[in-house]
């Protein structure tokens, strides 16, 4: 998985993603703001003009070859060719599983073509951090696609999610993977040609997904995630899926430190929405 928002990012970025991110110069940012008087410091727009060049150009190939990737792939069919899964438990649970790939599928997809045409940030990336961590969110999915390479002890699951004994835990499990990166397409859909997986400013969304959370993008693929270890709970998991989690919670981090900076719509809509799960009523 990759991500967004969180990567994940991969809400990331979000995985990995951008969750707030518009494109040219806005004057919604903050009253009188304006990028361009800022002194330019010839070194900081070499890395900026490197940066976006990742971001732009080699980013996308790499999500748009994930995406092929997933679309050739035979995971998640040989459940479908396994007779004693021909039950309604199993099949539910298969054709959930088989949604969720698909809508992975369309999350990857949808990110690479979106870093194609997306716009140029207000502020761009002026260190080495807002780069690399979103790369580190981006690029942690490749441990989960060579687990089969670890010694059975870490890959093998503690429990079967087929075991009759428990028979809500699988279904459960898909049902999370599948809502998960729906709500993360909801969220990539959402902010269209705003989305970037690098930490940059742009403008505020405060429609869709994004009335609720300010990472939704995170939280479907936190959701896939957990989905994931109800489904095949094995050791490797556990430990990968919390580096995932704070990696993702240190680029949304990032991020948000940087546009409070430079946009007090920004600050209104934190004490409004959740991080990345919704503001509870009492909360408030």
């Amino acid at each position: 998985m990759c991500s967004s928002d969180l990567m994940v990012s991969w809400e990331g970025a979000d995985m990995f993603t951008s969750d707030y991110t518009s494109g040219t110069a806005s004057k919604s940012l903050t009253p009188g703001y304006s990028p361009a008087a800022a002194p330019v410091d010839p070194p900081a727009n070499v890395f900026a003009r490197c940066a976006a060049f990742l971001e732009n150009f080699i980013l996308p190939v790499y999500f748009l070859f994930d995406a092929y990737r997933l679309l050739i792939s035979p995971d998640g069919v040989d459940i479908f060719n396994k007779s004693t899964f021909w039950t309604s438990k199993w099949y539910v649970q298969g054709e959930l599983e088989t949604a969720s790939s698909i809508l992975l599928f369309i999350v990857q997809f949808s990110i690479g073509v979106t870093l194609i045409i997306n716009r140029r940030p207000a502020v761009r990336y002026r260190n080495l951090r807002e780069v690399f961590v979103p790369l580190a969110v981006v690029f942690f999915v490749i441990p989960y696609d060579h687990i089969n390479l670890l010694h059975d002890y870490w890959k093998v699951p503690l429990i079967d999610p087929y075991d009759p004994r428990m028979p809500l835990v699988g279904i459960i499990g898909a049902t999370l993977g599948a809502v998960g990166m729906a709500i993360s397409v909801w969220g990539i859909w959402t902010l269209g040609r705003s989305f970037g997986v690098l930490v940059a400013v742009r403008t505020v969304k405060v429609r869709g997904p994004y009335r609720f959370v300010r990472h939704p993008i995170y939280l479907g693929y936190l959701m896939g995630f957990v989905g994931l270890l109800m489904m095949q709970p094995a050791p490797i998991y556990f430990v990968l899926f919390p580096c995932t989690y704070i990696l993702m919670k240190w680029r949304s981090r990032l991020e948000e430190n940087k546009v409070a900076s430079v946009s007090p719509q920004y600050k209104e809509l934190m004490t409004r929405t959740g991080f990345f799960l919704p503001r509870m009523p009492w909360s408030r």
